[in-house]
């Protein structure tokens, strides 16, 4: 009986004696192909998901709705206009207040001084000032609480002053730290002195 084609087969010569043995080989290699191209088609389908995943954040950095390096949107809780409480002046003539305005880049601090000790009628001076802000680590102070480190920039007759400070934030109200200048940093939020959130 001349003996039918050879085939290779996990790296064995496997022989076809007959008809069934021949049919057998072709079952084998048919399930062969097709777990090769079922294997295949998963693996394409891997790689458009990655592909796809890959377009969509490619897209957003292009449009700068990611930023890797900006932070601004765990310190976003500190944006906002921020009222400072009304004080009678030492002198007892008058009362003071102001506002921070706080955003991902600047500090604007306004301060007036009014006639009338609940801080109405006429103001008798106001003055008002702009920082370069930069926000920082969060650290944990020795009252316990876990606050933000501060640096405030700022020029004065031309000359760079930089203060280390801390902010806090406790729902609607916001702390500041006891501000220094120099290269040592407040370590403490100052409780006495809060503002609130407008």
């Amino acid at each position: 009986m001349p003996q039918l084609p050879w085939l290779l087969f996990s790296r064995n010569v496997i022989y076809a004696p007959d008809l069934a043995g021949y049919l057998l080989i072709l079952y084998l290699l048919i399930a062969y192909r097709q777990r090769m191209v079922t294997a295949l088609f998963i693996k394409g389908m891997r790689m458009i998901k990655y592909l796809s995943i890959l377009v969509v954040v490619s897209t957003l950095l292009i449009s700068g709705c990611i930023d890797l390096h900006d932070t601004s949107s765990a310190n976003s809780r500190f944006y906002g206009t921020w009222e400072y409480p009304c004080e009678i002046r030492d002198d007892g003539t008058g009362s003071y207040g102001g506002t921070l305005e706080i955003s991902s880049e600047t500090l604007i601090s306004a301060f007036f001084s009014y006639e009338n000790e609940n801080c109405t009628g006429n103001t008798t001076s106001e003055s008002q000032f702009e920082f370069q802000i930069r926000y920082g680590e969060r650290v944990i102070t020795p009252s316990g609480i876990e606050a933000t480190e501060l640096d405030l920039s700022i020029v004065f007759d031309d000359e760079l002053v930089v203060f280390l400070d801390l902010i806090y934030r406790t729902g609607n109200q916001l702390y500041l730290g006891n501000i220094e200048t120099g290269e040592t940093r407040t370590t403490d939020i100052n409780f006495d002195r809060y503002y609130t959130l407008k």
